[in-house]
């Protein structure tokens, strides 16, 4: 569980750290198993990162902007934009390692609940459901709207969980914890097999 503040408090920004091996479990790792095969090198890549984030236990962090916060901070007008206060945001941000409070807990996990009353039938929909609960745990907040996301809620409401309130801890079910140790967070280097990410774009 990780726990950390952040200087403005509101819907406009969402900061967020996460474990990142599991996100790619329940995002990536199927859709490239199907595509490609799990004998392909695609895969085959994805699962030695897979390994690597969970052996080095590797968070990702994001600080994301809501449209409305550019615009009231005049942050939406390229080449016409003053960066100071986005500047003083993210200094903040990348400062967040120094606050963390970060600990690891063995639990009875809300997976187990939801296959043991029967609510989902594999492993699998059972830990993608249990991931939005633990989203919702750090403070998450979920569009509605989405089919994914009523999917998950009307199987976590199956053993008391509402993602839609805001989270209680005193309220949640679902999960015992049986001990805690303090995890020391620290930066890691990439592996030299790390392929990196080409973020340019051809256009017309």
């Amino acid at each position: 569980m990780l726990q950390f503040e952040t200087r403005v408090h509101n819907s406009l920004i969402y900061p967020s750290v996460y474990c990142k091996s599991y996100d790619l479990l329940i995002h990536s790792m199927k859709k490239i198993e199907n595509k490609f095969g799990n004998e392909s090198q695609e895969y085959k890549y994805l699962k030695m990162l897979y390994e690597y984030l969970v052996l080095e236990g590797i968070v990702r962090f994001e600080l994301k902007l809501h449209g409305k916060y550019l615009q009231r901070y005049k942050l939406c007008y390229w080449g016409y934009s003053e960066f100071d206060e986005l500047k003083t945001l993210l200094n903040e941000f990348i400062a967040l390692p120094e606050k963390l409070s970060v600990t690891n807990m063995d639990i009875k996990t809300v997976a187990n609940e939801l296959i043991e009353k029967g609510i989902v039938d594999s492993t699998r929909a059972a830990n993608t459901t249990a991931f939005y609960a633990y989203l919702w745990t750090l403070g998450e907040r979920f569009d509605l709207n989405k089919k994914q996301v009523q999917v998950h809620r009307a199987r976590l409401r199956k053993i008391g969980i509402d993602i839609a309130d805001e989270y209680n801890v005193s309220l949640f079910p679902g999960v015992v914890v049986r001990n805690v140790r303090e995890i020391k967070p620290y930066i890691v280097e990439k592996p030299n097999w790390y392929r990196e990410r080409n973020h340019l774009m051809l256009v017309a």
